[in-house]
């Protein structure tokens, strides 16, 4: 598994509303493999629980932002960020990484015909 503390930032717009509820604009292709891609907009609610698989939003201390797979394991790392694109590597959970949301649905980017 690759591991890594850079934090890959793949969130480009944050659009906040009243309700604890908030829509992401993704870009680049860090979550292909989760079917999210770029141009995609999330859903996301706001949480205080996680649960291992959730694809949660998660920010650092330099309010650097990433959409990702939250995992929570047994075996070392133990609790990390999966991105899912077998390109770049997951991102070790530290101190300074908080978790605002989990994604509850995708909004798929329009194609043009």
């Amino acid at each position: 598994m690759k591991l890594s503390n850079k934090f890959h930032e793949n969130v480009k717009e944050i659009i906040h509303s009243d309700d604890g509820r908030f829509l992401v604009k993704i870009y680049g292709d860090s979550m292909v493999d989760a079917n999210i891609k770029d141009g995609d907009t999330v859903l996301i609610e706001e949480s205080k629980e996680f649960l291992s698989g959730d694809i949660v939003l998660a920010y650092n201390t330099e309010k650097n932002a990433v959409i990702a797979r939250f995992m929570s394991v047994d075996e070392p790392p133990y609790v990390y960020l999966k991105l899912e694109n077998s390109n770049y590597p997951n991102i070790l959970f530290t101190d300074s990484i908080r978790m605002k949301g989990k994604i509850v649905s995708v909004i798929k980017k329009q194609q043009n015909s």
